[in-house]
């Protein structure tokens, strides 16, 4: 019986094999050919040449029924009539370090998905995930090597990822069963994926934004919400840059182009999910001793009130406090000798706070971020945190992609004058060139950025009689980012380049002496048609930085 099982395993393995580092693949597409369901028991072979061994409740497979599925037309419930148990054998490499990966959804009853949960065994240890009456996941793991998220996504399908470190490679079965209301309505289950992880990769295997050096940790919320309105996300969470944070049982509440504007990109968390809200996670120093958090608060308004909204910021066991008055007015508690609190008020209601770590403990690497303000309340929103490490001086030399960036200039110095401070004299002023360098992580897209402050700086100090000669130059920029948006594989896109070029826009004319001049430039040209012919848009727009990057790039 064996042997035939092999056989008929190799005979029904489709033509797609699994890369060296896949060592499971499952989204369960052979197994249901009509619409409908059914269930199968015993040995089941599945679409990637898996066996599947079941208990004698079997496994429901259903296509284009109950749900659409996570990927393709068929997925599996675990419950078939009662709660579902399937296993397969896994062969390990010689990796220590496995990630694995699935898709699931509660399924409804009469709007009540609390009947759903699962547990997950493999290298023989477990995970349990169950689901509250409206759908919110919950993940139980006591395991000290193991990292559980999970990634909501628009269709009510979340991905689970567990990553697994150092694990003993002769348990190797994975067993997947339903431990919900018995009888009833189970999880949903799709697209399984295990892969061997290399032991000396300290990224993780999905981070598609790597950081560049002297940035341990950057989150902007971006990949958890990806609709309009917000939703509460619970357990392990994973950002949009591979950092997993772990939540306390009031979850996160995410919104996205609900209640306020964000201050990065359309996502931002809030501190209050019916309850304050605590979130962590673990960072790994470098070798340096000073470091710089920065990230950015905007206080919730309630009826014309704001001082239901606070924060505590824990880092390296230093505590900063920061709560909102009734008017939005952030107070700062700062008890730390070692560290500084600076804060900068922004047009869109937001504050970006730069907190400054220096002769710190290293071994204390928890980040920990609590709500404070008044429970069950509208707290303290939350944007664009950034940690930075420096082994010198907070006030040190900064070097991104390459380039020496400005000292940060005084403020009151660089808005005395329409031109403000460019102390290297590149034609950028100095708080906008740190502002695009410490943005943005891709170099192309700084570059380019750069070119657009370049021109609105002309607009500052130049006389308004040169508004012509000026908006002719710009046009080669603006032929140039028309070339990129063509350029498929250049990740230029029309609404990245228009959000891009409105950031620079509002740091750049951020005074009313500079807005009053970009308007009298903007007037200047009034009647006036700019822009040139399709043929315009190609690489001979681009400056020599972006040419440079584009080769960099290989393209």
């Amino acid at each position: 019986m064996k042997a035939k099982t092999l056989l008929i395993a190799s005979l029904l393995l489709p033509n797609l094999l699994l890369s060296s580092s896949v060592i499971l693949e499952e989204s369960f597409e052979n197994l249901r050919d009509k619409k409908g369901w059914h269930i199968l028991k015993d040995n089941v072979i599945g679409d990637h040449g898996a066996v599947w061994t079941t208990d004698t409740n079997g496994v429901e497979l259903q296509r284009e029924v109950v749900s659409d599925s996570a990927d393709g037309k068929v997925h599996a419930e675990l419950d078939a009539k009662h709660n579902v148990k399937i296993s397969t054998k896994i062969t390990p490499t010689e990796a220590t370090n496995y990630k694995l990966s699935f898709a699931i959804k509660p399924r409804d009853k009469n709007n009540n998905k609390d009947t759903s949960a699962m547990s997950v065994k493999l290298f023989n240890q477990i995970v349990t995930i169950r689901s509250n009456s409206s759908g919110e996941l919950s993940i139980k793991n006591k395991n000290n090597n193991l990292k559980v998220s999970q990634t909501p996504h628009d269709n009510g399908w979340s991905k689970i990822e567990i990553d697994y470190d150092s694990v003993d490679r002769s348990k190797k079965s994975l067993i997947i069963s339903g431990i919900g209301t018995d009888d009833s309505y189970g999880m949903l289950l799709d697209s399984i994926k295990l892969i061997a992880k290399d032991a000396n990769d300290t990224q993780e295997s999905n981070q598609t934004n790597p950081l560049p050096d002297g940035i341990l940790l950057k989150e902007s919320f971006e990949n958890l919400r990806d609709k309009k309105g917000w939703h509460i996300l619970k357990g392990s969470i994973r950002g949009d840059h591979g950092t997993v944070w772990k939540s306390d049982d009031n979850g996160l509440e995410l919104q996205r182009e609900v209640v306020s504007d964000s201050a990065d990109g359309k996502v931002h968390a809030e501190l209050d999910a019916k309850h304050n809200v605590k979130i962590s996670t673990k960072i790994t120093p470098t070798e340096a001793t000073n470091y710089k958090l920065s990230f950015a608060l905007k206080p919730r308004d309630k009826k014309g009130d704001k001082s239901t909204s606070a924060i505590r910021i824990n880092l390296f066991k230093q505590v900063v406090s920061i709560r909102s008055s009734s008017s939005g007015e952030l107070s700062i508690k700062n008890k730390n000798e070692n560290v500084k609190v600076t804060q900068t008020p922004q047009d869109n209601g937001w504050s970006k706070i730069e907190i400054n770590y220096s002769d710190i403990n290293k071994s204390n690497n928890a980040l920990v971020i609590r709500g404070i303000g008044k429970d069950d309340s509208y707290g303290m929103l939350l944007d664009d945190i950034e940690l930075r490490s420096s082994t010198q001086e907070n006030n040190a030399t900064e070097v991104i992609h390459g380039h020496t960036l400005p000292p940060e200039p005084d403020p009151t110095i660089n808005n005395a004058t329409l031109g403000g401070v460019d102390s290297n004299g590149n034609g950028v002023r100095d708080d906008v060139e740190r502002a695009i360098y410490k943005k943005y992580d891709n170099k192309l897209d700084v570059v380019v950025l750069m070119d657009e402050a370049k021109f609105n700086q002309r607009t500052m100090v130049e006389p308004i009689s040169n508004a012509q000669e000026i908006v002719k130059d710009s046009t080669k920029t603006g032929n140039c980012e028309l070339y990129l948006i063509n350029l498929k594989s250049s990740g230029v896109t029309g609404n990245k380049v228009i959000s891009n070029m409105k950031y620079v826009d509002n740091i750049t004319f951020n005074t009313p002496e500079r807005v009053k001049k970009y308007l009298d430039y903007n007037q200047a040209l009034s009647g006036g048609v700019y822009g040139g012919p399709i043929s315009d848009w190609n690489r001979q727009a681009c400056s020599e930085e972006v040419v440079k990057v584009l080769e960099e790039m290989g393209l």
